[in-house]
C-alpha cells in the first residue's frame, strides 16, 4: 500500500505533464502522507518504501554507468541488477535494525521476483475492467487464477531461495544509534565514490571507528550487568535471570512447549543485550507452594502463585516479588519491588510493573 500510495503521485505528475523534480515529488508525497497520517512515519513499511525510491533515484544511473554493455539483453539484466544493489546499499541500515537479517542472495531473488511482479501487475490491472462486464466474467475469473498461481510461484520462489545455503545471515542485532553510525559510514562512502574527493573519506573514518568502539562498549555492557527480567507474553508467566552474558528464563509449561513464541518474544532482546546462551526452564515446579525463593548468584527472587495478606506479611522488606496473580491493597507491598500481570491496588510499591502496561519489566538485581 505504501509503494501504491508513493507511486500515485509519480502517475499523476506524468499525467499533468509537468517537468517536475523527482526528489520534490518524493518529498511532497511523504509531506502529504505525514499531513494525513504523522504516525505512518514510524511504520517500517513506509521507511522502506521511501528509503528504496530515494536510493533508486539517487544511485542507480551511477551504479548502471560502472558498466557499458552492448548486449540488449545482459544489459537489461544489468538494469535490473542496478535497481537491487541501489535498493540494498540504503535500506539494509534499516533492515538489520528491524529484521536483524541480511539476505546474501537479495541480487539473485530480484532478477527473478521482479519480472514476475510486472506480470502480475499487469494482469492485475486489467482485472477491474474485465469484471467489470458480465459477458467477460468466466475471463476475469482466468484471470483471477492466473494472478493466483503467480502469486503463488513467486512465494515458492522465495522460499527456494531462502533455504539455500548461506542466502542470508541472520541473528544480527544493532541498536538505533548504530544504525545511524551506519548510514553515516555509508552516505561517506556513496559520496567518496561520486565525488572522488578524499575528504569525503574522513567522516567515513569517523564513523567506521565510532561503530567498532560502540559494539566494544555494549559488548563490556553485557558482561557487568546482572538483572531480573520479565516479557509480555500474552497469557503466560515467565521470569528471566540475566547474568552477564547469559539469560536463564523461567516460564509457565505452556509456554514452554512453544519455542517459537518464546524466540518472538524473547530472543531479539536477548541478542542485543546479552549475546550468550540462553537456557529455559518450566517455572511450574518453582510455584507449587505459597511463597518460593529462587535463588541465582547470591541474588533472590520471591515468586507468589497468587496474592494474599497472610503472604505479604511474611516477606522481608525491600524484596523483589514476581507474582502470578493481580496485585490487590495490602500495606504490606509499600516497601516491596513488585512485577505481576496486573494491580488492582490503590497502594503503590516502592517499585512496580504491571506487563499488560509496559511491554517488558527490567530490574536491577540486588547486590549489583
Amino acid at each position: 500500500m505504501n509503494n501504491c500510495r508513493l507511486f500515485s503521485f509519480f502517475v499523476f505528475k506524468d499525467a499533468v505533464k509537468r517537468d517536475t523534480n523527482v526528489y520534490n515529488v518524493l518529498a511532497a508525497s511523504a509531506v502529504i502522507l505525514l499531513c494525513i497520517q504523522p504516525l505512518w512515519l514510524f511504520n517500517v513499511g513506509f521507511q522502506l518504501s521511501y528509503l528504496a525510491v530515494f536510493s533508486i533515484v539517487f544511485l542507480q544511473p551511477y551504479i548502471k554507468n560502472w558498466m557499458a554493455i552492448s548486449d540488449w539483453f545482459l544489459a537489461q539484466v544489468w538494469t535490473l541488477l542496478a535497481v537491487s544493489i541501489a535498493a540494498q546499499i540504503i535500506t539494509f541500515p534499516l533492515c538489520l535494525y528491524y529484521f536483524h537479517q541480511y539476505p546474501n542472495l537479495f541480487f539473485i531473488s530480484n532478477l527473478i521476483i521482479i519480472p514476475l511482479i510486472f506480470v502480475v501487475l499487469s494482469l492485475a490491472a486489467f482485472l477491474p475492467l474485465i469484471a467489470s462486464f458480465k459477458v467477460l466474467a468466466p475471463l476475469a475469473s482466468l484471470n483471477a487464477k492466473l494472478i493466483d498461481i503467480y502469486l503463488d510461484f513467486i512465494n515458492s520462489v522465495i522460499f527456494s531461495i531462502q533455504n539455500l545455503p548461506f542466502a542470508y545471515f541472520d541473528n544480527l542485532y544493532i541498536t538505533a544509534s548504530q544504525m545511524g553510525l551506519i548510514y553515516g559510514l555509508v552516505f561517506s562512502v556513496i559520496l567518496w565514490l561520486i565525488f572522488k574527493l578524499p575528504r569525503y573519506l574522513w567522516p567515513a573514518v569517523f564513523f567506521s571507528f565510532m561503530l567498532i568502539a560502540s559494539q566494544i562498549f555494549m559488548t563490556l555492557q553485557r558482561q557487568q550487568k546482572s538483572a531480573w527480567v520479565s516479557f509480555d507474553i500474552k497469557g503466560h508467566a515467565n521470569l528471566g535471570y540475566k547474568n552477564g552474558t547469559d539469560l536463564v528464563l523461567f516460564v509457565d509449561s505452556a509456554l514452554y512447549t512453544n519455542r517459537k513464541l518464546i524466540d518472538f518474544h524473547c530472543k531479539p532482546w536477548f541478542m542485543a543485550t546479552c549475546g550468550g546462551k540462553m537456557s529455559i526452564e518450566s517455572i511450574d515446579s518453582l510455584a507449587v507452594s505459597p511463597i518460593n525463593k529462587l535463588k541465582i548468584n547470591g541474588d533472590s527472587l520471591y515468586i507468589l502463585p497468587r496474592s494474599r495478606t497472610k503472604i505479604w506479611n511474611k516477606l522481608p522488606p525491600k524484596s523483589t516479588i514476581f507474582c502470578l496473580r493481580p496485585v490487590y491493597d495490602n500495606p504490606s507491598i509499600k516497601n516491596l519491588n513488585i512485577i505481576a500481570p496486573t494491580f488492582k491496588s490503590t497502594i503503590q510499591p516502592k517499585n512496580w510493573h504491571s506487563l499488560n502496561k509496559n511491554g517488558f519489566w527490567i530490574s536491577p538485581s540486588n547486590g549489583h
